[in-house]
C-alpha cells in the first residue's frame, strides 16, 4: 500500500496539460481591433472622435510604420507561442510517456498481487485440506488405537483370572506327573510311561500357550511399549545377577536357580514360533537334533516347502523370549502373506531366516528375507507407524499392527532395526563339466539385469542346458560373488541308497574353497544361502542333473537363474552376556 501511494505520488509531477497563449492571443485582439477601427471609422460616427483625439496627440498610431510595426510584433510573439507550445508539447509526451509506463507497471504490481493473492490462496485451500485430512487420519488412528487399548484392557481384565487359573492348573498336571513319575521308577509299563510324557508335553503346550497370550496382552495395554520391556530387562539383569552369585555360593539356593530363569535360547523363540506356521508342526527337529559339523558354524536348520532356516549360534538374550517370538512370527507372517503375492514364482522359493552372532559376540542378528515386493522410500518410515499397512487387498486388508509392535520391542531391547530390498545383480559363472570319458568342457553363462529380473545374455532366457553323450563325472559351478567353488560329484557305481548328501566340513571361504555335493540319480541341486558382509543373501541359481535313463537320451546338465526380488529384514538384539558385561554393541560405537 505504502508502494502504491509512493507510486501516484510520482505521477503528480509529470505535467500533461499545455498552457494557453495568452500573449499572442491578446495581442492579436487589440491588432484586430485597431485594424477594425481603422476600417470603421468613416461608417460610425460615434468612433469617429476617437480618431480626432489621436491624431491630434497621437499621430503616429495612424501612420503606416505603426501598423508594419505592430504587425511585426505579433508575429514574433506568435513565432515565440508556436515555439514554446512545440517544446511544450514534446515535453508533454515524454511526461505523457512516462505516466504511461507508470501506469502500466502499475496495473503489472497490481495483476502480480492478485496473482499471488489466488496463489496464497489456493495454497491455503491445499493446507486447510491437508491439515484437515490429518487431523481425521489422526483423529481415525487414536480411535482405532483407543478402540484396541478398551478392547485388550477388557480382554486383559478377564484374562487375568483365566491365566491365574489354568496355568495354576497346568503347573500342578507337571508337578503331579513327575512326582507319580518319580513315585513309580520301579514300575516298568512303557504304556503308563508313555501316557505320562504325552500329558506332560501337552500341559507344558497350554502352559506356554497361556503364558504367550499374558505377555502380548501385557504389550497391548502397555501405554509405552519401549520403555514397557526395558524395564522387564533392568529386572531381568537383577535375577541373572542374583543367579551368577547363588552359582558362586557354595551351597546355592537351587530353588532361587530354578525358578527364575532370566535369560532365553534365541533358538528357543524361533523354534516356538515355527510350531504355529509350519503345516506338519512334527517335521520340526528338536533343538537337541543338533545338525552340527565342525567348521561349518551351522548349528541347527529347519526346511520345508516355505522355509529355510539355520541357526548359527547358542547365544542367549535377557528378558522374554515371548517378544522375541512376536517379533518373529510377525516377520515371517507379512513374508508368507507377500510371498503368495510375487508375480514370478518359483519352486525354489522359500522364506530365510538365519541368525547368527557378531564376530565379539556382542549382539545375535536375526535376518528373514522373503520374495514381497520391494519398500519404497517414502514408506520405509511409514511401515512402522500404528495403522500403516501395505496388506490392501479385498480378500486382507492389514490392522497395521504387526510391524508397529516389532519396531516397538526392538526399541525396548535397544536393538536395531533395519530393512533392505534384494535386488537382481549382473554376474558371471564359470561351469565345468568333466565327463567320465575324461573330456572337460568349460562353458562362461554371463548374466545381466534386465527390467529388474536377471537374464542370461544372449539367450535372453532364466535357463541353459547341455546334453552329453558320455556320462557325467562331476560338475563345478564359481563366480565372483560366490563365497566357494560349488562341486557336484557322480556316485553311481555306488550301492548305497540314499538321495544327494552334502559335506559342508569345508568351512574355508577363499576363492580356492569348495563345497562338495554327491548325486546318485537325477538330482536338482540350490545354490546354498550364504552371508556377504553379514548380510544373508539368497541362492542365486539352482542346477539339473539328468543322466541318460528311461525317456532320457543324452545325459542332460541344466543351469537356471533365479528371481531374487525381494526385501530383507534384519533385528539385531544385544545379547545377555554384553547386557550384564556392560559391552556396547558395535553398530552404537563411534568411528575411529
Amino acid at each position: 500500500m505504502i508502494e502504491t501511494m509512493t507510486e501516484i505520488k510520482k505521477t503528480k509531477r509529470f505535467k500533461t496539460a499545455q498552457s494557453y497563449p495568452w500573449l499572442s492571443s491578446f495581442f492579436a485582439l487589440l491588432l484586430i481591433t485597431y485594424l477594425a477601427g481603422l476600417a470603421l471609422k468613416s461608417d460610425y460616427a460615434e468612433i469617429a472622435p476617437l480618431f480626432e483625439v489621436l491624431s491630434a496627440d497621437y499621430s503616429f498610431v495612424l501612420t503606416s510604420r505603426f501598423l508594419i510595426s505592430m504587425i511585426c510584433i505579433f508575429a514574433l510573439l506568435l513565432a515565440w507561442d508556436i515555439q514554446r507550445f512545440k517544446r511544450k508539447r514534446k515535453q508533454v509526451k515524454i511526461n505523457t510517456d512516462k505516466l504511461r509506463l507508470e501506469i502500466e507497471d502499475l496495473w503489472e504490481s497490481k495483476k502480480h498481487l492478485n496473482n499471488k493473492a489466488h496463489t496464497y490462496s489456493g495454497h491455503a485451500d491445499k493446507l486447510k485440506l491437508f491439515i484437515s485430512d490429518k487431523l481425521l487420519e489422526y483423529i481415525e488412528y487414536d480411535e482405532k488405537f483407543l478402540h484396541f487399548k478398551s478392547i485388550a484392557a477388557e480382554v486383559r481384565h478377564n484374562g487375568v483370572i483365566s491365566y491365574d487359573i489354568v496355568s495354576s492348573l497346568l503347573q500342578n498336571i507337571i508337578k503331579d506327573e513327575s512326582n507319580d513319575e518319580q513315585a513309580d521308577k520301579a514300575y516298568t509299563d512303557k504304556a503308563r510311561v508313555n501316557k505320562t510324557l504325552i500329558s506332560r508335553e501337552i500341559a507344558q503346550q497350554g502352559l506356554d500357550s497361556m503364558r504367550y497370550l499374558w505377555d502380548l496382552l501385557d504389550l497391548s495395554t502397555a501405554d509405552n511399549i519401549a520403555l514397557h520391556i526395558a524395564n522387564q530387562l533392568i529386572n531381568a539383569e537383577e535375577h541373572h545377577y542374583q543367579i551368577m552369585l547363588e552359582k558362586d555360593r557354595s551351597e546355592p539356593d537351587e530353588e532361587l536357580t530354578s525358578i527364575i530363569k532370566a535369560d532365553f535360547s534365541c533358538q528357543s523363540s524361533i523354534y516356538a514360533t515355527l510350531q504355529h506356521l509350519v503345516h506338519e508342526p512334527s517335521s520340526i527337529p528338536s533343538m537337541d537334533d543338533n545338525d552340527y559339523k565342525p567348521g561349518s558354524g551351522l548349528l541347527w536348520k529347519f526346511q520345508d516347502d516355505q522355509f529355510n532356516i539355520q541357526v548359527m549360534t547358542q547365544q542367549a538374550l535377557l528378558g522374554n523370549s515371548n517378544h522375541v517370538r512376536l517379533i518373529l512370527e510377525n516377520l515371517l507372517k507379512n513374508a508368507q502373506h507377500f510371498s503368495r503375492k510375487v508375480p514370478f514364482k518359483q519352486k525354489t522359493d522359500r522364506i530365510l531366516l538365519t541368525l547368527t552372532e557378531s564376530s565379539e559376540s556382542e549382539f545375535v542378528d536375526f535376518q528373514v528375507y522373503n520374495r514381497g515386493p520391494l519398500i519404497l522410500e517414502d514408506n520405509r518410515q511409514k511401515l512402522f507407524q500404528l495403522g500403516y499397512s501395505t496388506r490392501k487387498t479385498k480378500e486382507h486388508h492389514g490392522k497395521g499392527l504387526g510391524l508397529f509392535f516389532v519396531n516397538e520391542i526392538v526399541k525396548g531391547y535397544e536393538g536395531l532395526l533395519t530393512l533392505d530390498n534384494v535386488q537382481n545383480q549382473s554376474d558371471s559363472y564359470s561351469i565345468r563339466i568333466a565327463l567320465k570319458g575324461g573330456a572337460v568342457e568349460t562353458n562362461i553363462v554371463n548374466v545381466e539385469v534386465v527390467d529388474q529380473r536377471a537374464v542370461i545374455i544372449g539367450d535372453q532366457g532364466t535357463s541353459i542346458r547341455w546334453q552329453y553323450s558320455e556320462a557325467i563325472e562331476s560338475v563345478e559351478i564359481s563366480s565372483n560373488s560366490m563365497q566357494k567353488t560349488a562341486r557336484f560329484i557322480s556316485m553311481e557305481n555306488d550301492s548305497s541308497e540314499g538321495d544327494s548328501t552334502e559335506d559342508d566340513s569345508a568351512e574355508d571361504r577363499s576363492a580356492g574353497s569348495e563345497k562338495i555335493s554327491v548325486y546318485k540319480k537325477s538330482e536338482s541341486y540350490l545354490q546354498s544361502q550364504q552371508l556377504v558382509n553379514n548380510q544373508l543373501t539368497p541362492p542365486c541359481w539352482s542346477l539339473d542333473i539328468q543322466p541318460k535313463r528311461g525317456g532320457n537320451k543324452t545325459h542332460n546338465v541344466t543351469f537356471n537363474i533365479l528371481d531374487i526380488t525381494g526385501v530383507r529384514f534384519s533385528i539385531k538384539l544385544p545379547t545377555a552376556q554384553a547386557r550384564v558385561e556392560g559391552i556396547e554393541p558395535s553398530w552404537n560405537k563411534p568411528e575411529d
